[in-house]
């Protein structure tokens, strides 16, 4: 819906037509997958999601990297650990676990970018991530988180006043 909105003002300020073009499939990796590989002529562009792309984009690094990757837990066995072993197992990498004496030193050391990811729990991360100090790529759950959802949050109701 939105880029057919842009497309029609586009069109109004280029002088030609613009044609969109709804590329289904993967989350919309198919399509930025089909632009990507476009010759640079500027005749194609995506418009999706922020989540979706930055994930995507965390795999195909991952995959590329992972001999020189590190990943921190809250220690070895913990659910911050075995967090992240589940997302390795199913992306398909072998990462360096490193195993800190819980997960403030992990944050941390993300911060600092001594390590390239964390498998958090919600309570722990939400202040960094509200913080903008480290980016959320994925929940690792089938359903909405509520702490993180901005458009499932209750609505206050104001009585009226009288």
């Amino acid at each position: 819906m939105l880029g057919r909105v842009i497309a029609g003002r586009m069109s109004e300020v280029v002088g030609q037509q613009v044609i969109v073009e709804n590329i289904g499939g993967a989350g919309g990796m198919t399509g930025s997958e089909r632009v990507a590989k476009a010759g640079p002529d500027g005749y194609q562009f995506v418009l999706g999601t922020v989540g979706t792309h930055a994930q995507g984009e965390f795999v195909s690094y991952a995959k590329a990297n992972q001999a020189h990757m590190q990943f921190g837990s809250a220690g070895a066995g913990s659910a911050t650990h075995l967090g992240c072993v589940l997302l390795n197992y199913r992306i398909g990498i072998d990462v360096t676990h490193v195993p800190y004496r819980g997960t403030g030193p992990a944050m941390q050391d993300l911060e600092g970018g001594r390590i390239d990811y964390l498998c958090e729990i919600i309570t722990t991360a939400k202040p960094q991530i509200d913080g903008g100090t480290v980016k959320g790529l994925a929940i690792l759950d089938s359903k909405r988180v509520r702490q993180l959802c901005r458009i499932c949050r209750p609505r206050l109701s104001r009585a009226p006043i009288t």
